[in-house]
This record gives C-alpha cells, structure tokens and sequence, in this order.
C-alpha cells in the first residue's frame, strides 16, 4: 500500500502519536509546561518591578535559578526526543543509543535540582512574611530537610545501574530503581505538606479577619495538586521496561515529571500576587509597603494610617473629655521632658501605642512607637 501523500501546502507533522512513537506526548507536555513557567516567572519580575522593590531577594534569587535549571532541563529533554525518546528501542538509531541514554539521565538530574530549589524558594518566601524568630527558625529547618531531600535524590539517582557508566540502562543490572523513586516521591509529597502546614502557622495567631487567612493558605496551598502529577508520575514508572526499553516505556512517566516540574515553578509565584501581599502585610518586615491596605502613597515612605480614622471617631464619639480619657481603645505610657534654651524651648514625647482591637493579646502585637519635638520660638 502505498504512503499517504500531503496536500500542496502541508508539511509533515513535527511529531505524530502511534503505536510505536510516543515522542509527541512529551514534547508537547515540556513545550507547553515551558511556556507557562517562563510566563509566570515573568509576571513575578513584573510583580516586584510596580511594587517598587529595589532589591532581589533571597527567594527572587533561588526561584530565577531553579527557573534556569528547569529551561536547561526542558531543553535536554526535548533534544532527547531528537535522538530517540518516545520511541521504541528497535527505532532509534544505532549511533544515537547512547547520546538519548545519557540525554535521558542528564535530564532527570536537573529535574531533581529544579524542584529542590523551587521549594526552597517558597518557604524562603514564607520565612520573609514573618518577624517571629521562631517561625523563621522552622522554615530554615524546612529549608534544610529539603535541601537533604535534594541531595539525597541526586545521590540515588546519579549512582544508578552501572557505576562506571551510570547513564546506560540497556541490557544493565539496575537494583532497587523503584524502591528508590517510592522514597523519592513519598518524600516528596510530605515537603509539600510542610510547605502548607508552616503557610497555616504563619497566620494562625494574626489578629485579621479570617477570610484574608484563607486567602493567604489558599496561595499555597495550590502547592498540594503537585501530589497529582506526583502520583501518576510514580503509578507509571516502568522498573522492567527502564532496562529493555527505557526511551519507549518510560515516555509517560517522563510527561508527569514535567507536569509536576512546571507546575512547582507556577505555584512558586502564586503567593507573591497583590491580593496575598496586602492581607498579609504589616509593613513591619521586609516586604515594604502594602499596596492599598495602609495607603501607601509611593516614593517618600509615607503611611496614612486613614484606615484608624473612622474606628476612632465611632468609639469617642458622643463622649466627653472625662469619658475620652477613660476610652480603653488607645493606651498610652508617655514621657516628657523639656529643656529651655535663650529664646525658645524645646519639648520631647516618646509614647508607645498598642494595637487597635487587640483584646488584650499580646500575640503578633504590633506597637509603634512615635516621638513628638515642639519648638517654641521667643514671642
């Protein structure tokens, strides 16, 4: 039978799915997985640039590597498919054997490497919304099991099959390879729990009305549908096809990793949107100024504290000057000291205000204190 022809002005497909040839799913799977990470991150440099931040941080810096690391990684991966990944063993060339095999391991390397950082870039992030010593304690704590978790996993993953040449997986002994991704995954899932449980810790004790903490949890836990694509990736792995037909078999497995990879580095900039930033924000850590929740009026720092207004004028309103000193909505402890010097005199006021609508806690207080200077001049 002779092979179907192509219409004037068609060309051949860039991949076709068949029986035999699964090179289509993982490419488009990495493509498409490209494009939203590099868009998102993108919105994030956006995201710092109108908010005035003159500075990277910590976080910026580890998720613009882990970003790097995933480019390189979706790269391999599709020079992978090149050489032969998605196909059956028997269709790939004699002389591209090897360079898919070591195509293949490279890949899943930078993979590791990508997800570990991304990790650690959220809960940096989350370190930076806090000014409790020790709950910064426990996010460096969860920055160090992840980063075990990382090297571990490149550790079981770099000594695999033949040590000498641990990249071929034909026709080789490999031992344990889905214990090792059992573990992998399994721990895995349980640093996306610790990721949301310390993102609830963080606004456990805030005095905010409680829909702005859900909408703080929600931004990350949007990590917990990485358990999905970490599910299916460990349902197909192929411990038996990985040494007969690694670049076939193993196809499926290779677009969840994607799917889980891409999505990780999405979810990264989730939190970092306006709406998060400003229920959150107290303006008294390092994030600056929060958009419209103190009225921030741009470059000169000036906070309008706009937003007491109307409380105060409700509760001292209708009081006396007697009743207006007895009101239990501001306390105040103040000292006074005056010096006069020729022709004017100069007073100093430090006094310290709590928290309107405290209740009498003292968890996550925030108090500022103010000074005064009042110049007399000679009359």
């Amino acid at each position: 039978m002779d092979k179907p022809q192509l219409l004037p002005g068609y060309h051949k497909p860039f991949a076709i799915v068949a029986d035999d040839d699964h090179t289509a799913w993982i490419m488009i799977a990495t493509s498409l997985g490209l494009t939203y990470s590099l868009l998102f991150g993108l919105l994030r440099a956006i995201i710092s640039w109108t908010a005035g931040r003159k500075r990277w941080e910590s976080d910026d810096i580890v998720l613009t590597i882990s970003t790097i690391l995933a480019v390189v990684q979706s790269s391999v991966t599709l020079r992978a498919c090149t050489s032969g990944l998605g196909k059956t063993w028997r269709l790939v060339p004699h002389h591209l054997q090897n360079d898919v095999q070591q195509l293949f391991y490279t890949a899943f390397l930078l993979l590791v490497l990508a997800l570990g950082t991304s990790k650690i870039s959220v809960v940096l992030f989350q370190a930076r919304l806090t000014i409790n010593a020790r709950q910064k304690l426990g996010f460096l704590y969860l920055v160090g099991f992840i980063g075990m978790w990382t090297a571990a996993s490149l550790f079981a993953l770099a000594l695999q099959c033949n040590i000498s040449a641990p990249w071929l997986l034909v026709d080789q002994r490999c031992t344990s390879m889905r214990l090792r991704w059992a573990v992998i995954s399994a721990l895995d899932v349980v640093t996306e729990l610790a990721i949301v449980a310390l993102a609830c810790r963080l606004v456990w004790n805030l005095q905010m009305p409680r829909g702005r903490k859900i909408t703080v949890v929600e931004a990350f836990a949007c990590r917990l549908a990485l358990i999905i694509p970490i599910a299916f990736q460990f349902a197909n792995y192929d411990a038996a096809g990985l040494t007969t037909d690694p670049t076939f078999r193993e196809a499926l497995f290779v677009v969840w990793t994607q799917v889980e990879m891409h999505f990780s580095l999405i979810s990264a900039t989730i939190p970092v949107l306006r709406p998060v930033i400003n229920n959150l924000n107290t303006s008294y850590s390092s994030l600056g100024p929060a958009g419209s929740s103190t009225a921030y009026t741009g470059s000169n720092d000036i906070y309008k504290m706009t937003t007491l207004k109307p409380l105060q004028r409700n509760a001292l309103k209708g009081q006396s000057g007697n009743q207006i000193q007895e009101t239990n909505l501001v306390t105040a402890n103040s000292f006074a000291s005056a010096s006069a010097t020729g022709n004017h005199t100069k007073t100093e006021a430090i006094a310290e205000t709590d928290s309107i609508e405290s209740h009498g806690s003292e968890q996550m207080i925030i108090r500022k204190q103010l000074s005064w200077r009042v110049e007399h001049g000679a009359p």
